[in-house]
């Protein structure tokens, strides 16, 4: 039986949100296309009414080429969205898609969120750009040193005092950046989704970490070990 392997090849695609047109560029790893329709059809990070007519501040931590951080900025033009992106060659990706968006409201940053601020050892998988980690959960990833920035710490490095909406993609580095999250009423609105597979950690930790503060709701994915989330500030917090 004759066997097939995965190659890359990069191609680009047109989105319009509203009055704007966009080029996006694409590895054509797998599971870009899965990833575009999520966001761009789908539109799974599509803000609740309430916070999308008030929000001003959009961190979007796991960037990777860009999507989640263009969907924000085309959709919520009023917002200003930090993305944070450590793997340079899918951060030179997300500089290319990023630099055409005609309101300048897309900051970038080659630099992790975890913990805590430190260097780290980050994954890098050849042929999967959305899989690159923390955890060196591939055979055939290599390794690189990233720099990281705890979610803490961007309070003062953005010169912000809210985070209207944290989103978190970050292939399990979400269970360490939650539990050290201690400003955490000062984040409004945290979405994403949960790696319990590769953390090997069970959602009730994410739930637990925020049960003081917000309000959180999990969707199992597909994938066993996998949940979507949203956790809402509690009135009053």
């Amino acid at each position: 039986m004759a066997k097939y392997q995965w190659k890359a090849v990069p191609f680009s695609v047109f989105i319009k949100i509203g009055s704007y047109r966009q080029e996006i560029h694409l590895q054509g790893t797998d599971g870009e296309l899965a990833i575009l329709k999520e966001v761009f059809l789908d539109r799974i990070y599509t803000l609740p009414e309430d916070i999308a007519q008030s929000v001003g501040v959009v961190v979007d931590a796991g960037a990777n080429i860009g999507l989640t951080a263009l969907f924000y900025a085309l959709t919520y033009p009023h917002a200003h969205v930090y993305a944070f992106e450590p793997e340079p060659a899918t951060f030179a990706l997300l500089e290319k898609n990023v630099k055409q968006v005609p309101l300048n409201n897309v900051h970038l940053f080659k630099t992790a969120l975890a913990g805590s601020e430190k260097v780290l050892d980050f994954f890098v998988h050849p042929t999967r750009n959305l899989e690159h980690s923390f955890f060196n959960i591939h055979t055939a990833s290599s390794k690189i040193q990233v720099s990281a920035l705890s979610v803490d710490s961007l309070f003062d490095y953005l010169g912000v005092k809210k985070i209207d909406v944290l989103k978190l993609d970050v292939e399990g580095a979400e269970f360490e950046i939650i539990k050290n999250l201690t400003r955490l009423k000062d984040v409004g609105f945290i979405m994403g989704e949960i790696h319990a597979d590769i953390a090997l950690q069970g959602p009730e930790h994410i739930v637990n970490s925020l049960a003081r503060s917000h309000t959180t709701t999990l969707v199992p994915l597909a994938t066993p070990g996998r949940f979507l989330f949203e956790a809402v500030l509690k009135d009053g917090e």
